[in-house]
């Protein structure tokens, strides 16, 4: 499988992840814990998969970077949280870091 979709699901679940520790509140509610657990498994997993191709650094940075995109796309579409200024040059300017990094590589 391409180590890039192998990336972008490990992105995906993490972010399954993330929502569901939140859903879990704090951990009061047990059935969302099913789906943080599944979620960071399965992320993890296939972060692993895709580190015979990509270079550690890279896949951890595009990991990490597209799961706060992610992550804040879906708390303001989900739970309503507000995007100012301040948090959407925050956003561009992780992925110029990823750009970045990636055309080093290259």
């Amino acid at each position: 499988m391409n180590p890039f979709v192998l990336l972008g699901v490990s992105v995906v679940f993490q972010v399954l992840g993330d929502t569901c520790m939140k859903l879990s509140n704090g951990f009061q509610k047990k059935i969302p814990i099913i789906g943080l657990v599944l979620g960071y498994v399965v992320s993890f997993y296939a972060l692993s998969a895709c580190l015979y191709a990509i270079p550690l650094g890279v896949a951890y940075a595009i990991w990490s970077s597209a799961a706060v995109v992610l992550t804040a796309i879906v708390g303001r579409i989900v739970w309503g949280e507000l995007f100012n200024v301040k948090k959407s040059i925050g956003i561009v300017l992780i992925v110029l870091g990823v750009v970045a990094l990636r055309l080093g590589v290259a």
